[in-house]
């Protein structure tokens, strides 16, 4: 085997690791731009990876090791199943968070009730704004000026 070959082969095994630095992964993935039957080779080598712990052998802890286990947490009995009966009370902090999290989440959903009704009415009036538009662009129609003379006030508004 060529030293050049030793190196492809390292860059395809630390690719298939994930240990590659960036300098080394810039350089594969420009090998691998120029030569595409490498990709094959990346594949056989993935594929070797993910068999490695079927070839290990099965090995049982040694002995002893259970109650040196137990011992460090402080459990001396049998390991039990957790009841499902009862349930352990929530922490103080994690009842205010709920609490707040759920506050917001209805905020937020009175918010977006509040935001859909003005768009509509918006809709609404915009529409009747095109609707007057499209009344004046007609060519029959007349625009006029209208102005009030000093001689003749306008009547007070109540």
């Amino acid at each position: 085997m060529t030293a050049e070959r030793n190196d492809l082969d390292y860059l395809l095994a630390g690719y298939a690791l994930g240990d590659l630095s960036s300098e080394e992964l810039a350089s594969l993935q420009h090998i691998l731009q120029t030569s595409p039957e490498l990709h094959q080779e990346l594949e056989r080598f993935q594929e070797t990876l993910a068999l490695l712990p079927l070839a290990l052998e099965e090995q049982s802890p040694a002995s002893g090791m259970r109650e040196r286990l137990l011992s460090r947490s402080g459990d001396h009995g049998e390991a039990t199943a957790p009841s499902h009966g009862t349930l352990k009370r929530p922490t103080p902090w994690l009842a205010l968070l709920s609490l707040a999290l759920g506050t917001a989440i209805a905020l937020l959903g009175v918010d977006g009730i509040v935001l859909r009704r003005q768009m509509a009415e918006t809709q609404a009036e915009l529409q009747h704004h095109r609707e007057t538009v499209a009344m004046l662009s007609q060519p029959k129609s007349r625009i006029v000026a209208l102005q009030a003379w000093e001689r003749f006030p306008l009547p007070p508004v109540a």
